[in-house]
């Protein structure tokens, strides 16, 4: 067996006993992740990170954070809003024209409406 072959085995039996709550380092009922693992097995989180992202990754697979379920789910999050986003960005585009067909007869109306109590000469509206 290769020294990164033991620590690996050291590594996997520091996952079991957090799991299991029967660590020699670190509090019964401690949360599975790298920190603690690290301090299970005596090493640095970042040598973990470094040297051994297999376990890593079956961290995060063991606490359901796995890196390509998070990033999917997160995409489709992504994809969904932006949907909704262009949606409401064509909704926008047309409230603006409503207001502004609103806005043009309104005035058309006050104009109207001034002139029909000055008792001036009223043009009809042509629609």
């Amino acid at each position: 067996m290769s020294k990164r072959d033991e620590k690996l085995h050291l590594l996997r039996l520091a996952i079991r006993r957090v799991e299991t709550g029967r660590g020699h380092r670190v509090k019964k009922g401690a949360k599975l992740n790298v920190v603690t693992v690290a301090t299970e097995a005596e090493v640095s989180p970042s040598t973990i990170h470094t040297r051994y992202p297999e376990i890593v990754d079956e961290i995060r697979q063991k606490t359901g954070k796995e890196a390509r379920v998070q990033r999917d789910e997160k995409h489709k999050e992504l994809k969904a809003c932006q949907s909704r986003n262009r949606v409401l960005l064509a909704e926008i585009v047309d409230l603006k024209a409503a207001l502004s067909s609103v806005t043009s007869r309104f005035a058309t109306a006050t104009i109207r409406v001034k002139q029909l109590e000055a008792g001036t000469n009223v043009t009809p509206i042509g629609r």
